[in-house]
């Protein structure tokens, strides 16, 4: 057998269990082009989606009656590949009973047909809080005839949540990848419509907060040049109050960034690729991930990236690329690779607020004076809450009470936030030594 549990030259009936295409999902995309390897080695595969789709089957592995439908078409096959991220999983059951059900019903398929599990992300405190499903879930990673992951620093997590005496593969993110554009440069910059003299920052995705593109909008704002752009591409994955909040937010921020544009909008491959293709350098300012299937498009395409050291990326980013571990970093790279200097932007230049706001937080800042430069507590922004529940009835109640109190929350929100921006950049000024001083804000 190879890494993934193939058995080399045998022709295999397998079953995939995946998001698919055409929903808006990057599992469904990397399973898919799986598919795509797998028909052309000559395997004969079908897959089950758990909403309808291009997929053959629809059957939700979360749910009870979904996992006892996969676990009836597992028969038919000689193995079953099953796409493993906590939503996928769990968010679909009405109850914890129906969770737990289907979880066994999962491990129950590993007894009669060998099951790998590509594990592209587990949200482990979450499982914390669930002994029961923290169980079912750790039987059945240990169950699977294979378990394979994308960095090693995700090894490492799954092995001591598993343990070590089970063989753990690190499969690189974009072993399946292929390029859906056959554009140069230049063709791909004539189809998008930007200019050719110009340098391309680009951050692309689904418009979701750990994805951290608002941070790279604040420090492209310090890039001195009038010839660098940025721009902002993806949609939001589902049409989640939050999620369309906060892909307003990044509307409004791109708007007050000179040269920083946002085009709202879901790309096909063919597409995302033309912008990859475009860019003079991929941003990735995540502030949480696993591992990245846009690092690996660009790496296909060679166009350079700055990314952040969160998660895998350390091992999955190719040579050359830039790692970054603060706002200010990644505002000097995106200066460097661009040929100018990185200034760090006023402060509040984000938010519209009055002189009085601006005047409290710098007086509130520097009360007493500040005699030598000193580290300064910093406070994490606010984020509405999701409003969601895995209970059916819940859920929309939730929902509509979220849109319904919406104006009287989100100014307060954006408020406070507002004012944290400004401290944030006097609390820099503190502890670099430059200020704010007494009599001098």
């Amino acid at each position: 057998m190879d890494a993934l549990g193939m058995t080399k030259n045998k022709l295999d009936r397998i079953l995939v269990v995946s998001p698919y295409p055409p929903l808006r999902d990057g599992i469904a995309t990397y399973a898919a082009a799986e598919v795509r390897a797998l028909l052309v080695a000559g395997h004969h595969v079908e897959v089950v989606s758990p909403r309808p789709s291009a997929a053959h089957h629809v059957a939700d592995p979360g749910r009870l009656d979904g996992a006892t439908t996969i676990l009836r078409l597992a028969r038919k096959f000689d193995r079953v590949i099953i796409q493993v991220f906590p939503e996928f999983l769990f968010a679909g059951a009405s109850s914890r009973a129906d969770s737990y059900g289907a979880l066994g019903a999962l491990i129950a398929m590993t007894r009669m047909v060998p099951v790998d599990l590509r594990v592209h992300e587990l949200d482990y405190s979450s499982l914390a809080t669930t002994r029961v499903r923290q169980r079912l879930m750790r039987q059945l990673l240990r169950s699977s005839s294979t378990r394979s992951v994308h960095t090693r620093a995700e090894q490492v997590d799954l092995e001591s949540f598993i343990g070590t005496d089970v063989p753990i593969d690190v499969v690189e993110h974009g072993r399946y990848f292929a390029s859906a554009s056959t554009l140069t440069r230049a063709a791909a910059r004539r189809e998008i419509g930007v200019d050719d003299e110009r340098t391309i920052f680009l951050s692309i995705g689904f418009l979701q907060h750990h994805k951290g593109f608002d941070r790279g909008i604040r420090a492209f704002a310090g890039v001195q040049s009038d010839t660098a752009e940025l721009h902002v591409v993806g949609d939001v994955r589902v049409d989640h109050p939050h999620l369309l909040d906060h892909a307003d937010e990044l509307a409004d921020l791109a708007a007050r960034v000179d040269r920083a544009t946002l085009h709202r909008g879901y790309l096909g491959d063919g597409a995302f690729d033309s912008w990859i293709l475009a860019s003079d350098v991929v941003v990735l300012p995540y502030r949480e991930i696993w591992s990245s299937g846009v690092v690996e498009r660009a790496r296909l395409h060679k166009i350079p990236i700055i990314a952040s050291d969160v998660g895998g990326l350390a091992e999955q980013l190719p040579e050359g690329s830039i790692l970054v571990r603060s706002d200010e970093e990644l505002g000097h790279a995106m200066a460097g690779l661009a040929g100018t200097t990185w200034k760090r932007p006023n402060a509040g230049y984000e938010h519209a607020r009055t002189i009085e706001d601006v005047q409290k937080a710098i007086s509130t800042a520097g009360r007493g004076g500040v005699s030598r430069p000193r580290k300064v507590t910093r406070v994490a922004s606010l984020v509405p809450a999701v409003a969601d529940s895995p209970k059916p009835l819940l859920g929309p109640i939730k929902r509509l009470v979220s849109k319904a109190t919406a104006w009287q929350i989100r100014p307060v929100i954006d408020h406070v936030n507002g004012l944290r921006s400004d401290l944030d950049a006097l609390a820099n000024q503190v502890e670099d030594g430059s200020g704010p001083h007494e009599g001098r804000p």
